[in-house]
């Protein structure tokens, strides 16, 4: 009943408890209340298992089972599943809990699909199977490994590393206010309900993400990289606001300085939050 109680709060916004996602922190950042709630949550799972496992595994238990089977391969493997979802430059996983269900799922169907790849490389070259029991702790992360360094090679993998809050003195914000709101990175937002309002950033990279706030009430906007126009990007959202959802990316920039401007084009609701940035 203690983590369904948090769960309600995390989906409603936490109007019971307004000033809990700045006790929390980040993801990144493991304070000892989030470490709490894991805890917690971890314990609720187990339990919730336990007590519903005939159900359970007659629905799923083919696919759990298996994987905490090969839990090992498995854990190495999604590193490639995620690198190949999120550099398809359609993906979008945090707009809706549908969408972010889909792309979730098929990562698990990768995963999952992976293990009956290498058992019939095994199968097809059974003088394999010896090497593959010696080398078996070591064989997925080594493939992860190559797998992320030859997409790097190639340009299609972005680390980013460097985070630029809307207060950042790079950026120049024309016909914005800011706003305090705990639930934002940094625990503030530029926002704007004004056309042509405007929004400068001269970055050093080759790789940008923007995140902000999707709303009822979110407009649109249109973002350059260089003065050249990448398209119109909707913040609107039917469902309860979404903080921290990624708006727009750009990837194989040219290594550098740009400049990145956002010029609202309606007269809905836009909130931008901050920037990721791949050196």
């Amino acid at each position: 009943m203690v983590a369904l109680f948090f769960v309600g709060l995390h989906i409603t916004g936490y109007p019971l408890w307004p000033d809990l996602p700045e006790h929390l922190g980040d993801r990144y950042d493991m304070r000892p209340l989030r470490l709490m709630l894991v805890s917690l949550y971890l314990f609720a799972s187990y339990s919730l298992v336990t007590w519903l496992w005939r159900p359970l595994n007659a629905l799923c238990g083919w696919l759990l089972i298996r994987l905490g089977q090969e839990a090992l391969w498995c854990f190495s493997i999604h590193f490639l599943a995620i690198l190949l979802l999120y550099n398809l430059p359609f993906f979008r996983s945090d707009v809706s809990i549908w969408l972010g269900t889909l792309w979730h799922g098929i990562a698990i169907a990768l995963v999952f699909a992976s293990l009956y790849v290498r058992d019939a490389v095994l199968m097809l070259w059974p003088s394999l199977k010896e090497k593959y029991k010696q080398i078996m702790l070591a064989a997925p992360a080594i493939l992860a490994w190559m797998a992320v360094q030859f997409a790097g090679w190639l340009g299609i993998s972005i680390s980013y590393v460097e985070f630029i809050d809307d207060g950042d003195p790079r950026c120049v914000w024309q016909g914005w206010n800011e706003v305090a709101d705990q639930s934002a990175y940094g625990g503030s937002m530029q926002v704007t309900d004004k056309v042509g309002a405007m929004m400068q950033c001269t970055l050093q990279g080759k790789g940008i993400e923007l995140y902000g706030r999707i709303s009822r009430s979110g407009g649109r906007i249109e973002v350059f990289v260089d003065q050249q126009s990448y398209g119109e990007y909707g913040l609107q959202y039917s469902g309860p606001d979404i903080y921290r959802v990624r708006l727009f990316v750009a990837r194989d920039l040219t290594p550098g300085e740009h400049e990145l401007s956002i010029i609202s084009r309606t007269s809905g609701e836009v909130a931008i939050d901050y920037l990721r940035i791949a050196p």
